[in-house]
């Protein structure tokens, strides 16, 4: 088939004004000779409106970065490749992007006689690109601040967390406010500049506010939506933030299954921004992740309250003082979060004689709570019509078997009595590890004889073994958490007291009982956490 012959000029002329990009013929003083229909849709501007034009005088500020562009053609003699961003008549109310690649037009003798271009919208590849690295901005600046959130049950470390998560992405400044009755109270602020001290207290003094009042965060708390403003100081409830010079303000409420608790306020000033959408979905996403770290965190430290109270109430209320003895004792939970365990500690007064005693009811937290509480009670009541610390022992294993719901427990009694310079201890073991005795010249010896465990059978085998403290004696009282916790990084071994104590000759009973509290948590990690109670009595020299 033959080939159609179209002119040379025919061909250039077709390519020219088909061609999909943008391209354009300068001469040496920048003025255009040409240029294609697809870069007149570029700027915006007629085909037959360039020639004889700059582009400094078609598009304004724009046209003067591209003629920066031409002038290193010109210096240079090299094509230059840019990216430009800016406004063209085309879209004056929206930024562009375009590369274009600036070359020298040269004649057959190599004499320069103008530039070239060609010119490519690549705005909607940025703006993907964009679209994709404020994705994930977004979700990193999420992941950060729900590990942050998540690093504190204490309320008001995570509200201060919520506000120096946000600052400076989504506010200049960043409040989070709480609702407490009728007022909506100030519990956090931040803002990106150290500088803006002043301003910090001018903030800090509007609060408290009515939960009524007619101001972004109170509304947004009221309405449960979010409030987004460009900062008018001609709208009457925005001229307190006018007058702090804000620009924008995004308040978001704090919605939690039991209701609102309060909102996240952010604040533009110095920079200038107004907040848009991406604003507001980024600050709704993070105050959801807030409300319910700020209801967990509320509900631990409800938690906390309470197993407070109830763990003051296991232990005693006081100990009786004993004339010539020192007594110490020390209470340590298992677990970080764990308030109540199974351990407990007593000194009673019975009938001109004390009774010490440590137990270890199987288990920790509210179950095992309850048990220690049945536990210690007993004792203390069998106490008073029971001086034989055996038959004790056996009343509290019948109590536990009679009780379905009951776990085991293992108990350990001292029983004092004075003989002159003498204190004479009767030691009776029910499952419990063997106390010490540290002597005055620093001997260390083990009392009593390991008895049955309580609640496991109907017959058990205790036995009460007497021993005798001269001055500067003291005989240590201990549950198993003191030698078992920190077992895990020593291989499996328990905690030797011995030597522990054998270091601590002279000490009183109040300095035993915290370095041996100290020597058993030295090596506590995750996985190593038991109760520990101890009792330490001392017949002073």
């Amino acid at each position: 088939m033959p080939v159609a012959q179209i002119p040379d000029s025919a061909v250039l002329q077709a390519f020219f004004d088909g061609a999909p990009v943008g391209l354009g013929v300068w001469d040496t003083d920048l003025r255009y000779v040409r240029v294609n229909s697809a870069l007149a849709q570029i700027n915006g501007v007629e085909v037959d409106a360039h020639p004889g034009r700059r582009p400094s005088e078609l598009l304004g500020e724009l046209g003067g970065m591209v003629e920066e562009g031409f002038r290193r053609v010109l210096e240079t003699g090299e094509a230059v490749e840019v990216e430009v961003t800016g406004h063209t008549p085309a879209h004056h109310d929206e930024e562009r992007h375009w590369l274009a690649r600036y070359y020298p037009l040269r004649g057959p003798d190599g004499t320069l006689h103008g530039i070239g271009a060609v010119v490519v919208d690549v705005s909607d590849r940025r703006r993907a690109e964009a679209d994709r690295e404020r994705l994930r901005r977004r979700a990193e600046f999420l992941a950060t601040s729900a590990a942050t959130l998540a690093s504190s049950l204490d309320t008001d470390a995570t509200v201060r967390a919520v506000v120096e998560a946000a600052v400076p992405d989504l506010g200049d400044w960043g409040a989070c406010a709480i609702v407490d009755g009728d007022e909506v109270r100030l519990l956090a602020l931040a803002h990106a500049d150290p500088a803006d001290h002043d301003l910090a207290e001018a903030i800090r003094a509007r609060w408290p506010q009515p939960l009524e009042a007619d101001g972004p965060v109170p509304t947004a708390i009221r309405t449960r939506r979010a409030v987004v403003a460009e900062v008018d100081p001609a709208v009457e409830r925005l001229r307190p933030l006018a007058a702090l010079g804000a620009t924008s303000i995004l308040a978001v409420p704090l919605v939690a299954p039991t209701g609102v608790l309060g909102a996240i306020g952010m604040l533009h000033t110095r920079s200038g921004r107004l907040h848009g959408p991406d604003d507001l979905e980024t600050a709704q996403a993070l105050a959801d992740r807030a409300a319910v770290a700020i209801a967990h965190a509320r509900a631990y430290e409800a938690h906390k309250e309470i197993a407070s109270t109830l763990q003051g109430r296991l232990l005693p209320p006081s100990i009786p003082a004993m004339e010539g003895v020192e007594v110490a004792t020390r209470y340590r939970a298992a677990g970080r979060h764990n308030e109540v365990g199974g351990d407990f500690y007593d000194v009673v007064a019975r009938n001109g004689r004390w009774l010490a005693l440590v137990g270890d009811v199987a288990g920790n937290g509210a179950e095992a709570a309850a048990l220690t509480a049945s536990v210690r009670q007993i004792v203390r009541t069998g106490s008073r019509w029971c001086d034989d610390a055996t038959e004790l022992a056996r009343v509290v294993n019948e109590e536990l078997l009679a009780d379905p719901d009951a776990r085991t427990c293992t108990l350990a009694i001292a029983g004092l009595r004075a003989d002159g310079p003498l204190l004479r201890v009767d030691v009776t073991l029910a499952g419990h590890p063997l106390p010490y005795i540290l002597r005055a010249d620093g001997t260390v010896e083990t009392a009593g004889r390991e008895g049955t465990l309580l609640g496991g059978v109907p017959q058990i085998d205790v036995e009460t073994v007497e021993t005798v403290l001269a001055p500067g004696d003291l005989i240590l009282l201990y549950t198993d958490g003191t030698i078992e916790v920190g077992r895990h990084r020593r291989g499996g071994r328990l905690l030797d007291l011995a030597p522990v104590l054998a270091g601590l000759r002279g000490a009183d009973a109040a300095e035993v009982v915290r370095r041996v509290e100290e020597a058993a948590v030295a090596d506590a990690g995750p996985g190593d956490e038991d109760d520990i109670a101890l009792v330490c009595l001392r017949r002073r020299p």
